[in-house]
């Protein structure tokens, strides 16, 4: 004589309790995903709102990451710099170059300056004088609260030629406008009205 095992739940409560383990895997993983990305997002979010300052030598500026908006600062105030030194510092080699670097991080402001350029000869004047123009800067002060961003930066302009020289000491304004990051701009920012406020000869 044969015995029936028979399944004390029966086919129907097997299949429901497979379905229900199954939703409950689906609605755990689900949970740990969205769970997973909102953590990730957090600690993304909260790492763009910070960064690390290094130095042409590979130097951290300062220790650890600052805050994001601290770090804008230094990045304008070295942009400033930039612009001081090129548009201002010239000689027969290097006046082209230096003047394109200037106006790709210059604003709608550097038509108007190389105008002025043009207009003036300096160029030319440059070449057949000999002259070697350098900028040194002295300053530079930013105010991160104003709308939109402005800034001030000062130092000399020292004109040499041959063994004699002169110099003026100059002081700029000019506001601050975010763009993309770029090769060209690697801070991400152009300055525009770029202006002398004030100049006087040392």
């Amino acid at each position: 004589m044969v015995m029936e095992i028979r399944n004390p739940f029966g086919y129907k409560s097997a299949f429901a309790l497979l379905r229900v383990v199954t939703i409950l895997s689906i609605v755990l993983l689900v949970i740990g995903l969205v769970f997973g990305y909102s953590l990730m997002s957090k600690q993304v979010a909260e790492a763009n709102r910070k960064m690390v300052i290094i130095d042409r030598d590979g130097q951290v500026y300062e220790k650890g990451t600052i805050n994001y908006r601290d770090g804008r600062v230094y990045e304008y105030e070295d942009q400033a710099r930039n612009v001081f030194r090129l548009w201002y510092g010239l000689d027969e080699f290097n006046y082209d170059r230096n003047v394109e670097s200037a106006l790709k991080i210059l604003g709608n402001c550097g038509k108007d300056m190389l105008e002025k350029y043009i207009q003036s000869g300096l160029k030319n004047t440059i070449v057949q004088k000999n002259l070697v123009m350098i900028a040194e800067v002295e300053g530079v002060e930013i105010d991160i609260n104003s709308i939109p961003v402005k800034g001030n930066i000062w130092g000399k302009q020292i004109v040499k030629r041959g063994e004699g020289e002169a110099s003026r000491w100059i002081r700029c304004e000019f506001i601050v406008i975010d763009t993309d990051r770029s090769r060209e701009n690697p801070h991400g920012c152009k300055l525009d009205n770029w202006r002398i406020v004030e100049a006087k000869n040392l």
